[in-house]
C-alpha cells in the first residue's frame, strides 16, 4: 500500500504519500482508553488483584502486549508442527 502510493507520487499521478496514507493508519482507540483509565484510576490492590486474576489478564494483555495487527485477536496462535522421529543411530558429523 505504502509502496505503490510511493510510486504513484513519484510519477506525479497522487499527492504524497503522508498524506493519502494518513487516515489509514490505526488509532487504537481502546488501547488509549484503557491507558488513559489506568493512569488516573490506578490502585496498588487493585493492580496486584488484576495481575492475579484470570478475569483480568486478557484486559492487561491487551493493553500492554497488544500486536500492531488486528488479527491477533481473532485468528488463533498457528499449531507447530510434530517433530520428526528420530532415526536410531545420529549420522551427523
Amino acid at each position: 500500500m505504502a509502496g505503490s502510493a510511493a510510486a504513484r507520487w513519484l510519477r506525479g499521478e497522487a499527492p504524497q504519500p503522508a498524506e493519502t496514507l494518513r487516515d489509514l493508519y490505526p488509532r487504537f482507540v481502546l488501547k488509549r482508553a484503557m491507558r488513559w483509565a489506568f493512569d488516573r484510576c490506578q490502585s496498588d490492590r487493585l493492580t496486584e488483584w488484576a495481575l492475579k486474576s484470570e478475569s483480568a489478564r486478557p484486559l492487561i494483555g491487551r493493553l500492554y502486549f497488544h500486536k500492531r495487527s488486528a488479527a491477533s485477536d481473532v485468528l488463533p496462535a498457528p499449531a507447530r508442527a510434530p517433530a520428526k522421529a528420530r532415526a536410531g543411530i545420529d549420522r551427523a558429523g
